[in-house]
């Protein structure tokens, strides 16, 4: 149901620049009922995270908007209490993995009972969706109140002790580091971290269409190689490019084996024999080397393919 007011009297915000607002996960709270206050849970989820940053965006827009109100002990809830404001919310929210951020541009009442830790926690107002039984979803943040009571304890103090080292102060000087701006503000951060990842993406996209065309080219080749023992260019393309080992396997048993040269030119030599068996094995040496050029292929897959396209050369010659 919506219009549930929610106090939450336990959380603990950070100081620094961006203040943490909305939990993420499952908490207890207390909702404002015409019987009166009831406890509840509260579910923060990525839905409750999403419409709470949707209202506030569309009330920012409107024409005349001052900011989310910040005051002390939700007293403005009270016709009769003070509603003065001890800070003003008006800078777009951020969200992150432990819930939603936001900056609080205080006031001079702000700035006295805050720098003097009169008020060390902050607790949001907000509107309720029923989901089942006690369990509601937060759907819009009314307000911010002020308070040094607690029941949540999932966010940051609002000020830490003197001395005391801030961590989202640390990540934010390492997301510097990583992204090789060292003066980049925090605003400027997302910004960033989403171009690098548009690059990352737009590299891969390249890199695979190289692999893609790298492949085809390859198949290509590999088709023209063995286009005497080949029946079907398409198919055997195709193969290759889905399976390029068992295509060289397949293309290897069609192969006959020389029988007349050798393989491995580490091991070729002229055949003993007559000078017309010398002359034919001249020829044939001089086919392969021919046939290696053209194809650019090993010595052994140039003399497998004449095998078949010259049977009349390389026939085996009879040994005396």
């Amino acid at each position: 149901m919506r219009g549930f007011l929610v106090l939450n009297r336990q959380f603990d915000p950070d100081s620094t620049n961006f203040t943490h607002l909305i939990p993420f996960g499952e908490h207890p709270g207390v909702a404002e009922t015409p019987e009166g206050r009831v406890p509840i849970v509260q579910v923060f989820d990525s839905e409750s995270h999403r419409r709470i940053l949707e209202a506030y965006n569309s009330a920012a827009a409107k024409p005349g908007w001052t900011g989310l109100l910040v005051d002390r002990e939700h007293l403005s809830h009270d016709p009769k209490g003070d509603s003065s404001a001890y800070a003003w919310i008006k800078a777009p929210l951020a969200v992150r993995p432990d819930g939603i951020y936001g900056i609080l541009d205080q006031t001079d009442l702000g700035r006295e009972v805050i720098a003097n830790r009169r008020y060390k926690r902050l607790s949001p107002v907000l509107s309720l969706e029923r989901i089942a039984g006690n369990k509601y979803r937060p759907v819009e943040l009314i307000d911010v109140g002020l308070t040094n009571k607690a029941v949540l304890t999932s966010l940051n103090p609002i000020l830490n002790r003197a001395g005391q080292q801030h961590e989202e102060v640390h990540m934010l000087d390492k997301l510097r580091t990583l992204l090789g701006k060292a003066d980049a503000t925090e605003g400027e951060i997302p910004d960033l971290v989403v171009a690098l990842q548009t690059r990352a993406t737009a590299a891969e996209t390249q890199l695979n269409a190289l692999k893609a065309e790298s492949l085809n080219r390859a198949a290509d080749e590999f088709v023209t190689l063995h286009k005497a023992v080949i029946k079907d260019p398409a198919k055997v393309k195709a193969l290759f490019v889905a399976n390029r080992q068992q295509a060289e396997e397949l293309i290897a048993a069609l192969n006959p084996t020389p029988t007349q040269i050798a393989l491995n030119r580490a091991d070729a030599h002229a055949p003993t024999g007559s000078p017309d068996d010398s002359a034919r094995a001249s020829q044939q040496d001089a086919e392969v080397k021919k046939l290696m050029a053209q194809n650019r292929c090993s010595y052994g897959e140039a003399a497998a393919i004449l095998t078949t396209t010259m049977r009349d050369l390389f026939q085996p010659i009879a040994k005396a």
